[in-house]
């Protein structure tokens, strides 16, 4: 029974260590082909990523701050003593949340257009999406080879696809 528990404990934190690394794989891969789309050189590389990583951790922490607001208003579901006092403190911190982010991206576009040509500035807002998009699509295609290149399952299946 203790091995059998050792086991399983085990097994938890070796797959949490393995889910952490293909997190690790998956932030360096993002990173390169956000160096290829932007078509990087070394030296821009070298400056801007820790604009981009400050930038990330800044949107985090903004994020969080987000989250704890959400999770006190969700606290409250199904209560109606919220005063119009309270709704409107609960909508000004939402619409500084949002100020916020949005002083956050202009920030970060200017700093990376004095790193950046303006063409690969431009095209930041852009990556983020086309990464996940790409990424989706692979992993689409992992679980299911057996589509065609549309994107759409074959109307046909043979026998062991029924």
């Amino acid at each position: 029974m203790k091995t059998f528990l050792l086991s399983i404990i085990l097994s938890v934190f070796l797959f949490a260590g393995l889910a952490a690394q293909d997190m690790t794989n998956i932030e360096k891969y993002r990173l390169h082909k956000m160096a290829e789309y932007l078509e990087l050189t070394p030296e821009q590389a070298e400056a801007f990523f820790p604009l981009l990583r400050q930038y990330e951790r800044q949107m985090a922490e903004l994020t969080e701050q987000e989250n704890k607001l959400y999770e006190e208003v969700k606290a409250r579901k199904g209560k109606n003593d919220v005063s119009r006092e309270e709704l409107d403190q609960i909508m000004q911190r939402v619409s500084q949340f949002e100020h916020q982010r949005t002083e956050l991206k202009q920030r970060f576009m200017n700093q990376s257009g004095n790193v950046l040509s303006p063409g690969q500035t431009s095209r930041i807002p852009f990556f983020e999406k086309q990464f996940r998009n790409d990424l989706k699509r692979e992993y689409m295609q992992r679980q299911n080879p057996v589509r065609e290149k549309s994107g759409r399952r074959p109307l046909i299946r043979g026998r062991g696809n029924r």
